[in-house]
């Protein structure tokens, strides 16, 4: 039986005492804007995610704005298989420990799956093109149950995607997600981490939408093609742009119109002047990806857009030729499961190479 309930969280409704309800057992691991915990639930009988979120922002009756923004965000959407499931809201003995309970995914997320060598068993890939295809539909499904309902994710990568022991992908991590009803609005633009980074975003538009995460989701699904081994790993926005230039070629005013308008096209991300035509260099992903069939790689073309007004959108990629082809997506109960902890001994996902998304600024 759980213990009493606070007074009602602006927002949020009565909150269960962390220290009453739950039993913290170990650090699995840490996302943008919290620290994650495996923990037991004492009212439902169960093990449970349990997110102690992180304040970035002033406080709404005590309660922090940054969290109140990830519960709406969570409850609205409530209930679709390839969304992380929220479950609880907890407080600790201050008023601004907040704390998400959400499903536990045992085999944690897919980018510490991607790089721990060790589970592979002799495996020439961790997965292979129809578990790929199974992955891929439903980060797709995902994105397009986000979008449906206007949430733009921000941070789409292989960190934020939780792999059960049912071969299920989760998308988690909602700390940066926001309601984006049109791409005109003015947004925060250190967003997205570095490697999944949209050029708009790179670029530092004022405004951006549904297409960033659209952008990243095809950078995922290159990095499980190519086996863990991100597409564009820049370390800078700077060498993030070459690196996108390497491997799609550049755009023109043909292929992006508008572009060269960007903020960062003065020099302090990309420079002038443009390749004439459609492009300077042909896209790479054909050699980078050599394990993509002419159909993944249009699936993936669409997906890299330069343009986020043609951009594909997760209801379009989800139509790809792709998943009609041979080899057909691997059901659930074909796609591979892990005993981490007894094959590797690891028992928590390490924090993603990659540079992540800012915490610091949070005008929208």
């Amino acid at each position: 039986m759980s213990g009493p309930r606070s007074e009602p969280a602006f927002g949020v409704g009565a909150c269960a005492s962390v220290q009453q309800r739950y039993e913290r057992r170990d650090r699995v691991g840490e996302g943008t804007y919290g620290v994650i915990y495996r923990a037991w639930d004492r009212q439902l009988q169960r093990v449970v995610a349990l997110k102690r979120l992180l304040p970035h922002n002033e406080a709404q009756d005590g309660f922090p704005l940054t969290s109140l923004r990830e519960v709406s965000t969570l409850r609205l959407l409530r209930g679709h298989a390839n969304v992380v499931t929220f479950l609880d809201v907890a407080v600790g003995a201050r008023r601004d420990a907040v704390f998400l309970s959400l499903e536990f995914a045992e085999h944690g997320d897919l980018g510490s799956l991607l790089d721990d060598r060790a589970i592979r068993k002799g495996r020439k890939r961790l997965f292979d093109i129809s578990q790929t295809k199974c992955l891929t539909r439903q980060l797709l499904l995902a994105l397009r149950h986000c979008h449906e309902r206007y949430v733009c994710h921000r941070d789409v990568k292989v960190a934020n995607l939780l792999y059960t022991a049912e071969g299920r992908l989760k998308l988690c991590d909602f700390g940066l997600a926001r309601i984006i009803p049109s791409i005109d609005r003015a947004l925060t633009q250190n967003v997205v981490t570095l490697w999944y980074r949209a050029p708009e975003v790179l670029l530092r538009s004022p405004s951006y939408a549904h297409p960033i995460d659209c952008w990243a989701a095809g950078c995922v699904i290159a990095e499980i093609f190519r086996d863990g081994r991100p597409l564009a790993p820049g370390s800078t926005p700077q060498q993030q742009w070459t690196k996108i230039l390497d491997a799609i070629g550049a755009p023109s005013s043909d292929v992006w119109p508008g572009c060269t308008e960007l903020p960062g096209f003065d020099g302090s991300v990309a420079s002038l002047p443009l390749p004439v035509g459609s492009f300077a260099r042909a896209s790479k992903l054909n050699v980078l990806v050599p394990d993509a069939s002419s159909q993944a790689l249009d699936l993936l073309s669409g997906l890299l857009c330069y343009d986020p007004r043609r951009r594909d959108t997760a209801s379009e990629a989800l139509a790809s030729a792709w998943f009609d082809e041979a080899p057909r997506s691997a059901p659930l109960h074909g796609m591979p499961t892990f005993n981490i902890e007894e094959t590797t001994g690891r028992k928590r996902a390490p924090p993603s190479k990659a540079p992540e998304a800012s915490a610091k600024r949070r005008r929208a």
